[in-house]
């Protein structure tokens, strides 16, 4: 039609179909005027060929200038993003509607804002592309405030049914459900995105503290897949929410989804939170029936017939210059194994790096061990240090030690746990010596460590 400007995309298609005829028609032309001028040389042929060239130099000199355009763009939309922007900060950004962004939106309704709509769309924004999932989300929006929850809703169904593996798409719609009142549609959409990535956990996290408790967050808004369940776990202690984080551990427990790591990070939250025996039911729980310390005693793998788990109460074997520590066979008190630490000579070495924490109750307790000794050198040997787990500790009882060279023999002590106290620390240690001979070679073997209640004197109060 004449004075309509074609589109840039009709545009292009034109040009291209122009230079296909030119490419096609040029040989032939080329041809006719070489014979014409009579040559390659003539006018006419080095005329085309400079037209060639200038074609080729302009196309290669446009390609960069789109490359150069493209890069400031995504430039750009790095530097609008906040410090910190999440991959859904940089999706959104280059949407085609780009203004709308899910995360933005995610937020509003987390902080209880009303659902903010963008302008109204046009209805041939939505007939022109009926794939586009983002498009029929903006319509949603439009009947939403038009007062129309019912298609409104339709639309963010169809949306998900369009993009059913989205992030961005399925966020959005679940923000919406929530917005709206359909909050069990939400969760099942924000539980497909926790299963899909790690990316927008932060996010749904918050949204779920705001609108469910934690029950109704297992029930529906995780996958049945251990990474969500763990991060959801570690949420709730980020958040202090030890109620809560208890029953996601026994959902974590049924489920057979908690890891190491996990067990460390919540055995540390109870213990700092002063949940003493709900941290060793917890951890005894873990253990298997035949590792389980028994009669009272109260030391884990104190027969070393087990690898540690690393646990705050289990064994924690921290590596040393000039001394090693590990498990070994070659000399046992009982059962298979024993610990053996080995020193080399070269330092005067303050030991303290095997250790155990234990949960008592006030009392008088029995601290008991076996140990031998081969060409263990320096006035200091090796020993065991029981005191209260803080930094300052308020009492403290060292045993005997032993040092030079010694068969299997008991090492003991009575210790009285003061009422307040019901953290303790046990520790394999050898001073630093004095002398002038101070260095310390040779090996130590330490098995069957107990810490048992003392039959002198019944304690003053039991677990509950």
């Amino acid at each position: 039609m004449a004075g309509v400007r074609p589109a840039f995309g009709e545009t292009l298609i034109g040009q291209g179909s122009q230079n296909c005829a030119v490419s096609t028609a040029e040989p032939r032309r080329n041809r006719a005027a070489s014979r014409r001028s009579g040559g390659r040389g003539g006018p006419r042929a080095r005329f085309a060929r400079s037209a060639r060239r200038l074609s080729t130099a302009v196309a290669v000199a446009l390609g960069l200038i789109v490359a150069v355009l493209s890069g400031l763009r995504l430039l750009c939309a790095r530097d609008v993003a906040p410090s910190g922007a999440t991959p859904l900060d940089m999706w959104c950004a280059w949407l085609p509607c780009a203004g709308h962004d899910c995360r933005e939106m995610a937020l509003r309704v987390r902080d209880g804002d009303a659902l903010q709509p963008d302008s109204s769309p046009p209805s041939e924004f939505l007939v022109k592309s009926p794939a586009a999932a983002q498009r029929w989300l903006r319509m949603a929006h439009f009947l939403l405030i038009e007062n129309k929850p019912q298609k409104a809703l339709y639309c963010v169904e169809r949306s998900v049914a369009l993009a059913p593996h989205s992030p961005p798409v399925l966020l959005e719609a679940a923000a919406f459900f929530h917005a709206t009142g359909h909050g069990s549609q939400g969760l099942e959409l924000m539980s497909r995105v926790l299963a899909a990535t790690r990316d927008y956990d932060d996010l749904i996290f918050s949204l779920y503290r705001r609108a469910a408790d934690v029950a109704t967050v297992l029930r529906q808004g995780l996958p049945r897949e251990p990474s969500a369940a763990r991060a959801y776990f570690l949420h709730l202690l980020e958040e202090r929410d030890l109620d809560g984080a208890r029953l996601a551990w026994d959902w974590l427990s049924r489920s057979s989804f908690a890891d190491r790591a996990v067990v460390r990070r919540y055995l540390f939250a109870l213990i700092e939170d002063g949940r003493y025996d709900e941290a060793a039911a917890v951890f005894q729980n873990l253990l298997p029936t035949e590792e389980r310390p028994f009669g009272g005693n109260r030391i884990v793998h104190g027969g070393f017939e087990a690898e540690s788990s690393g646990a705050p109460l289990d064994w924690v074997l921290t590596p040393v210059p000039h001394a090693e520590a590990r498990r070994d066979d070659s000399s046992v008190w009982e059962g298979s194994w024993s610990l053996r630490i080995e020193f080399d000579g070269e330092a005067n070495v303050e030991y303290r790096h095997v250790a155990q924490r234990a949960i008592l109750w006030p009392g008088r307790w029995k601290l008991q061990a076996w140990i031998r000794t081969d060409n263990l050198t320096s006035d200091q040997g090796v020993g065991l240090r029981i005191f209260e787990a803080r930094p300052a500790p308020d009492w403290q009882l060292w045993t005997e030690s032993v040092s030079g060279n010694s068969g299997w023999r008991l090492l003991e002590a009575t210790v009285t746990v003061p009422p307040r106290v019901r953290l303790v620390q046990i520790e394999i240690v050898r001073r630093s010596s004095r002398k002038l001979d101070c260095k310390i070679g040779g090996v130590a073997w330490i098995d069957a460590v107990s810490l048992t209640p003392s039959t002198l004197e019944t304690p003053l109060a039991g677990p509950s």
